[in-house]
């Protein structure tokens, strides 16, 4: 399906008011704990995985004393000797460890994918179901979840041969406690082309989590089918998509100090936000909020990106 142009201008501020409405309406109109509660845990699934000093310097004492602090070659050279002394039950331990690590993170990817299209579902019908979209949307949930593991194994490779030159740059010039030109250019381009390649992949995803899985939610299982419609609608379309991922910083960070000033205002509420699930229930408001206001803001483009039409 080609995309269709706006019959209006796209405003990042429109979907705001409507956004906002949306919230109170599943939320409070009635409030019910128990659909909070079915809510919330969508939301909590949806953003598992989310994200929201030197001692001396080069030139200092290199002498140090007692109780000054070491310096980094004796930091690196008594880290060498740990791994050289333990070398036997590292080599097992350390694989364990990664191989762990990385079940741990595909389980979260795998819920996470699920729990997005939960809590679209949620947010687009106004209802607290659970069960039915875990089954309903489970092809489109796999299909997320095989885009976002190859989409981090394609950054892991671009970025980790940059990186690791920049961290050697780094790591040379601190062990001979002196700044040359080579290694610092080195350093600097590295970091550098990470930032640009980290700030690429971050957008990807946010597009992805805003716009590519409504487009899925509507009418396709395929992550990569429904990107292929996105990408003719950003092209389409580059400016206000430019404005919408500047204005969302924007609103997070409203978002952020209106939590941070609840904190301050309430400290149990502090202590509640740091607890799993709970977290999440406590600021369920904020997360219908934003995911309403991505899915309003799409809707704009026309009726076939409305995913309150098809509720």
């Amino acid at each position: 399906m080609n995309p269709t142009p706006p019959p209006l201008p796209v405003s990042v501020l429109d979907p705001i008011s409507p956004a906002i409405e949306r919230a109170r309406e599943i939320l409070f109109r009635p409030f019910d704990l128990m659909r909070w509660l079915a809510i919330g845990f969508s939301a909590w699934l949806a953003s598992l995985g989310d994200a929201t000093g030197g001692g001396g310097g080069w030139g200092g004492n290199r002498n140090n004393g007692p109780g000054g602090s070491p310096s980094f070659n004796e930091l690196w050279n008594e880290g060498a000797k740990y791994v050289t002394d333990n070398l036997g039950w590292l080599l097992w331990v350390a694989p364990l460890v990664v191989g762990l690590g990385i079940i741990l993170a595909l389980a979260i990817t795998f819920l996470s994918s699920r729990g997005r299209f939960m809590f679209l579902h949620n947010v687009a019908t106004g209802r607290a179901d659970v069960v039915a979209p875990w089954n309903d949307f489970g092809p489109h949930a796999n299909s997320r979840f095989l885009f976002r593991v190859a989409l981090g194994l394609a950054s892991l490779m671009t970025l980790l041969p940059f990186a690791a030159a920049a961290g050697w740059a780094t790591v040379s010039m601190m062990r001979q406690e002196m700044v040359a030109a080579v290694p610092m250019l080195t350093a600097l381009a590295g970091f550098g082309v990470c930032l640009v390649l980290g700030l690429t992949f971050v957008v990807i995803e946010k597009f992805t989590a805003d716009f590519v899985v409504p487009i899925m939610y509507l009418r396709t299982r395929s992550c990569r089918a429904a990107w292929g419609e996105f990408g003719s609608l950003l092209r389409a379309h580059p400016i206000p998509f430019l404005l919408y991922l500047v204005f969302y910083v924007a609103l997070d960070f409203v978002v952020a100090i209106v939590i941070l000033l609840c904190l301050v205002i309430c400290c149990v509420a502090c202590c509640v936000l740091t607890i799993p699930y709970l977290g999440t229930v406590l600021m369920l408001p904020f997360f219908v909020f934003l995911r309403s206001y991505s899915a309003l803001y799409l809707a704009q483009f026309g009726p076939d990106y409305d995913i309150f039409r098809r509720a």
